[in-house]
């Protein structure tokens, strides 16, 4: 293969020279921004970062010389040239506007930008490595070689036809040294020490990989014209101060700051205590102190609503906030964004996703699937997790399932030296025996609590939306509307609906009734939790009587700060029973508060659901629920009231989990299978299976749930593609719109009520493509989606024999 003399790096007109130069300058901005990424690599790895990460970028583009890639991308430039010349322009001028404007040309008249690249048949950082090895005579490490392999994804076992193909086979050596190479390693350490040293060398190798691709497309966006998201350090400043200028600490909040230095601390205080203050103030110690042990601070919540919720909450104390799911964008942004703007975002937001922002919002199951490493952006997301601080906020400990799980993360963590925080207020003792914790938990001084009472007032009839609310529901209800406020907490979406239409029905005009629950669009999840806020929050207290009933799910039970001096509750376990009453008389200003208990029953016997497993189309109970169930029935009497304190609930949760769950032979297998694909996949992404949104990779998932389908509540226009701000044009251009259209119309649902809902005529199957790709893709279109209800009413028959929706969105088919 010949050498071309003046190699070009892009179609665009930007030489290769340049473009090394410019990478090579982002990377040492990255690191004179984030010292301490060299710090840890130092003391993690014993090897300096510098100079393999210099080597790597210096090499990464070399394979762009050889004489196939570089003529197709001087025919592409050509083209680009007799474009401009068409379009009246000086031909030679480097210009990214220009460029981009000759893109959006090709794109619709359905041709590409670089045809001629397209069809070399010639990767080019696969020949970078054969120029590395054979041309120059350069000995690059195995770090450094897996790196170039991986700067554009493609060290991935459904791109090895690429690597046997392209070049008549020329760099398939390559490709069989690396596989040979990260097979040895990930199948020969079957012993107590596996772990320790996969974890440990994928740390090595993710952070070149990682930082060469950060750098490298950084400095590909900045040389398209686009503005490129600031990369920033952490920074905490705490808002509460006393007269002379001190720092206003509650109890919780001093404990924080005081946690032993130990690899993790567990602290158990209250809802509404503080915590939230406390673990930023934990971090700023960790990050700011001393002693640095990271750099960023990553919070994990349970629930993406959760998380969603906390990242709005702080973004105005802390440094730079990023959420990292993939719904999260339109819970910062929603759709009121101009498309410059937009993109900006999406920017930030990519940050985000590799926990690559000074403090990153999460929830616990993103943080297990990236150890999977079943995709490329695992390994940047593994790389900056490794340099932070983590603080998991509320674990649920009745699940098992899920705690198996996070064992394994905790022990990675560990290996990686990141320090941890786990705050809850109610994680039992015994869950320090499970995770390893040597030190005790840690329990602030007690504060002044709200006077709040539990009552049970007996079993239910699992509510239906067709069916009439016992009188001992309605009665509560009907105190809720007399008082002007009440919060609602349903177990399943299905009641909260029967309870909604009863409010709907029987409350007010002037009492605003809000039913918020999982199967909205993600903005009008974002209007929702603002008008609760408004409704219910913590400054409608304190300006005036707080007003309005709030019908909420399982997403309603953390994070979001609203409050009621009057709730109704179904049975759930101790531990999240304890997280409902956290907004209960919430605020100082809020009276005595109470909450009634139901007991939902199906043909005479406890519906446990979501609290248990769906098997037969029957729920069975957990033993958590079970357990809170015996246990509710003798401390509480029948309509008897009695006063509940955060101590009462830490004593029924030690008692409800006395020592750590036995896992079950399902449950241990499925953490084999996780720590399995940690050691296997420590270098190359596999060809397997790997769903980011519900956490599931190859036959490992997250969480033993039933399977999600994502319902659109709108089918894409076929709308012109220059139209900046239409965010669903169609065809598709490419998979990222796609997402976007996902993202905004999408609503997640069980996918067992397609049948249903088809009988229903409710959905639709949709075909669409996706650029030039000819295969045909299918999404469910349904036409009974409800901005105030949501989903609800999916494959649900209603007296009238047909599917729900009675005041159905006008975005329909």
């Amino acid at each position: 293969m010949a050498l071309s003399d003046k190699p070009l790096a892009k179609p665009s007109g930007i030489l290769l020279s340049e473009h090394e130069n410019h990478v090579w300058e982002q990377a040492i901005a990255i690191l004179k921004k984030l010292p301490f990424l060299e710090v840890k690599y130092n003391n993690l790895i014993g090897k300096d970062l510098s100079p393999s990460l210099e080597r790597a970028i210096i090499w990464h583009d070399k394979g762009k010389r050889y004489f196939i890639w570089q003529e197709a991308c001087q025919k592409d430039y050509q083209l680009y040239r007799n474009w401009r010349l068409e379009q009246g322009l000086d031909s030679d001028d480097l210009n990214a506007k220009d460029f981009k404007q000759y893109e959006t040309s090709c794109l619709k008249q359905n041709k590409s930008s670089a045809p001629n690249l397209l069809k070399a048949g010639l990767r080019h950082e696969f020949a970078s490595l054969t120029y590395a090895e054979r041309s120059a005579k350069q000995s690059l490490s195995w770090a450094e070689q897996t790196a170039i392999a991986a700067h554009h994804g493609k060290l991935h076992h459904k791109h090895e036809h690429r690597w046997k193909n392209d070049g008549n086979g020329f760099f398939y050596e390559h490709w069989k040294r690396l596989d040979v190479y990260s097979t040895n390693v990930g199948r020969k350490w079957l012993s107590t020490e596996a772990l320790e040293k996969s974890v440990l060398l994928r740390f090595e190798f993710s952070a070149i990989r990682t930082l060469l691709q950060l750098a490298d497309t950084r400095a590909s966006r900045e040389e398209g014209g686009g503005k490129l998201p600031t990369i920033n350090s952490f920074t905490y400043d705490f808002p509460h101060t006393t007269k002379d200028g001190g720092l206003s600490l509650r109890s919780v909040q001093q404990s924080a700051l005081d946690c032993p230095d130990s690899s993790i601390s567990v602290l158990r205080a209250p809802t509404g205590s503080g915590k939230t203050d406390a673990s930023l103030l934990w971090a700023k110690k960790q990050i700011l102190g001393h002693t640095q042990k990271a750099d960023r601070l990553v919070i994990a919540m349970p629930t993406r609503f959760t998380s969603n919720a906390l990242a709005i909450n702080i973004e105005e104390s802390v440094s730079d906030t990023g959420l990292y799911h993939s719904s999260a964008w339109f819970t910062r942004f929603g759709t009121e964004l101009t498309k410059e703007k937009r993109n900006e975002a999406v920017e930030l937001h990519k940050l985000a996703q590799r926990l690559a922002t000074p403090v990153s919002v999460c929830t616990i199951d993103h943080l297990l699937m990236c150890l999977t490493g079943t995709q490329e952006v695992h390994h940047s997301t593994f790389y900056f997790l490794a340099n932070a601080a983590v603080v998991f906020d509320e674990v649920d400990f009745y699940d098992p399932f899920i705690q198996a799980n996070i064992k394994v993360l905790l022990d990675v963590l560990k290996i990686l030296k990141v320090p941890v925080l786990i705050m809850s207020a109610t994680v039992p003792d015994s869950a320090l025996k499970f995770y390893g914790i040597n030190t005790p938990i840690i329990e602030p001084d007690k504060e002044v609590e709200p006077d709040r009472s539990l009552q049970l007032i007996g079993n239910i009839a699992k509510p239906t939306i067709d069916s009439d609310l016992p009188e001992i529901v309605t009665n509560v209800f009907w105190e809720m509307i007399e008082a002007g406020n009440g919060i609602v907490y349903a177990n399943t979406t299905l009641s909260g609906l029967a309870y909604y239409n009863w409010f709907k029905a029987n409350a007010p005009s002037e009492t605003p009734v809000v039913f918020y629950h999982s199967r909205f669009t993600e903005p009008d999840k974002k209007k929702k939790e603002k008008y609760l806020i408004e409704l219910l929050g913590k400054t409608a207290w304190k300006v005036r009587k707080a007003g309005g009933i709030a019908i909420m799910t399982q997403i309603g039970e953390m994070s979001i700060n609203v409050c009621s001096q009057i709730m109704y509750s179904e049975l759930c376990p101790w531990d999240r029973l304890a997280q409902r009453i956290g907004r209960l008389s919430r605020f100082e200003q809020v009276p005595a508060g109470i909450c009634y208990i139901a007991i939902p029953t199906q043909e005479g016997d406890l519906y446990p659901a979501p609290y248990g497993t769906l098997k037969g189309g029957k729920w069975h109970p957990g033993r958590a629920i079970l357990d809170t169930l015996n246990r509710i029935d003798n401390l509480l009497s029948l309509q008897g009231k009695k006063q509940f304190t955060s101590e009462d609930f830490v004593t029924e949760v030690n008692r409800l989990y006395p020592s750590p769950e036995k896992l079950t032979s399902y449950e241990a297998a499925n953490q084999q299978d996780y720590r399995r694909l940690i050691q296997d996949n420590w270098m190359i992404v596999p060809h397997t299976m790997s769903d980011e949104d519900n956490a599931k990779a190859s036959n490992w998932k997250a969480r033993d749930m039933m399977k999600q389908e994502t319902f659109m509540i709108a089918p894409p226009d076929s709308s012109d593609p220059e139209n900046k701000e239409d965010k669903m044009s169609f065809p598709f251009p490419n998979y990222e719109a796609v997402r976007s259209y996902q993202l905004e119309y999408g609503v997640s649902c069980p996918n067992y009520l397609i049948r249903n809902a088809e009988k229903l005529g409710q959905i639709v199957r949709f075909p669409y493509t996706i650029g030039d790709d000819t295969e045909t893709h299918h999404v469910h279109i349904v036409n009974c989606y409800n901005p105030d209800i949501g989903l609800a009413e999916l494959g649900i028959e209603t007296k009238n024999g047909s599917g729900g929706g009675s005041a159905k969105s006008n975005r329909i088919l």
